[in-house]
C-alpha cells in the first residue's frame, strides 16, 4: 500500500489541474452555519483532495484565490493567536508587500495551526 505522499508525488506530475481553498459548510449551530477553510488540489475528474500547507505549497499548480479567500483564510489564522503582541507584530509584518504565502508561513511559525481538516472560518 502506498503512503499518501506518494500517492500526491505521482498525482502531482499528472493528475492535479489546480489547487485553491476552498469554503466548507458546516453544521446549522444557533440559527447560524459555521463553515471551514481547507486547502485542496483539483484533479482531471473534478475530484477534491485535502492537503496540508506543506502539500500545497510544494505544488507547482495555478490556484484559484482572489481577495476574498486570501483575506478569510488569513483572518482564520490570526484569530488563532492568543497574544495580542503577535497579532500587533503580524500587522507590522504584513503592511509591505508580502504575498500570501509569507503570510500564511509567518502566522503558522508564530503560533497559528492548520490540519487536513480545514481551519473554522472567522
Amino acid at each position: 500500500m502506498k503512503t499518501f505522499r506518494e500517492l500526491l508525488q505521482e498525482a502531482s506530475k499528472n493528475d492535479f489541474v489546480k489547487k485553491g481553498i476552498f469554503s466548507e459548510e458546516g453544521k446549522k449551530v444557533d440559527l447560524a452555519r459555521t463553515g471551514k477553510w481547507v486547502l485542496s488540489a483539483v484533479d482531471d475528474d473534478n475530484n477534491v483532495t485535502p492537503l496540508t500547507w506543506k502539500e500545497y505549497k510544494s505544488l507547482k499548480l495555478p490556484d484559484n484565490l482572489n481577495d476574498y479567500v486570501e483575506k478569510g483564510f488569513v483572518q482564520s489564522l490570526l484569530s488563532q493567536l492568543k497574544n495580542f503582541g503577535k497579532k500587533v507584530d503580524f500587522n507590522s509584518f504584513s503592511r509591505g508587500n508580502v504575498s500570501f504565502e509569507d503570510k500564511v508561513d509567518w502566522l503558522l511559525k508564530n503560533g497559528a495551526k492548520y490540519t487536513k481538516k480545514g481551519i473554522k472560518q472567522k
